[in-house]
């Protein structure tokens, strides 16, 4: 059984998906199976697949009409590792990464790891997110700094993604505040372990303001959880923010 199963879900993108495979291939750490879930892209998915001639690589095709989460959750129900990991298909890993994070997962207390990132932007420019941790509910209710491509966290049962098209472009960040409620244990390494690609088109950019509504939504069906009153105070606090935010970007159009 692999220690760990890294899912990629996959669309159009076979010139960044050859990159993301090699990459996850290319770790230190080679303890995995390495789940790619194809949507029926419009080239032989199979056959770029064969090219690598790995048998860590178990293909899927799965049509998830348009709502990456259904690809994700399809991958996670092939998955027989202990532990999860995640990557976009224009997204690749830094050589350590897994080796890291599984370090990390076996020594400390820690259900889910995450790490800054490299961003590439599509203009040629390079930043590194210089994030601080945000390992708890009141912290991940303000600011989601968790990339999805630099996660690793321990598989079972709670690990689905929200397939509710509204939800679409955040789906991440809802499980991440769900698993926080639910007593999952975080993590952060400082140090960056993934390459993040900003397209232009990316979907989380096509409409930022559209974004902040679908976030307001969410923090408004978290009201329903049992929380104390220091956590509902702090939602309480982040939707104004959020409604902040909205009202700005439908201000400047964006």
């Amino acid at each position: 059984m692999p220690r760990v199963s890294v899912i990629v879900t996959t669309y159009n993108r076979k010139e960044f998906l050859t990159e993301t495979i090699q990459s996850i291939l290319n770790q230190t750490y080679q303890d995995f199976e390495l789940i790619v879930v194809d949507n029926f892209s419009n080239y032989d998915f199979f056959d770029l697949i064969n090219n690598f001639k790995s048998e860590k690589i178990i293909p899927f095709q799965n049509q998830n009409n348009g709502i990456i989460a259904v690809n994700r959750n399809f991958g996670i129900k092939n998955a027989k590792g202990e532990f999860l990991a995640f990557c976009d298909d224009d997204d690749s890993w830094m050589p350590k990464k897994l080796e890291e994070q599984v370090k990390i997962l076996e020594n400390n207390n820690s259900d889910l790891v995450y790490a800054n990132a490299f961003t590439n932007y599509e203009s040629g420019k390079t930043e590194i997110t210089n994030y601080s941790a945000t390992n708890t509910f009141n912290q991940l209710v303000f600011t989601n700094h968790i990339t999805l491509s630099s996660v690793v966290l321990r598989n079972n049962y709670q690990i689905q993604f929200n397939e509710n098209r509204f939800f679409a472009g955040i789906e991440d960040y809802e499980l991440w505040l769900k698993l926080s409620m639910d007593g999952f244990k975080f993590n952060f390494i400082q140090t960056p372990l993934v390459k993040y690609r900003v397209l232009n088109a990316s979907f989380s950019r096509l409409s930022r303001s559209k974004n902040e509504t679908k976030i307001i939504e969410l923090k408004y069906t978290l009201l329903n959880n049992k929380l104390n009153f220091n956590s509902k105070l702090f939602l309480y606090s982040s939707l104004m923010k959020s409604y902040i935010r909205y009202s700005i970007l439908k201000l400047l159009k964006r």
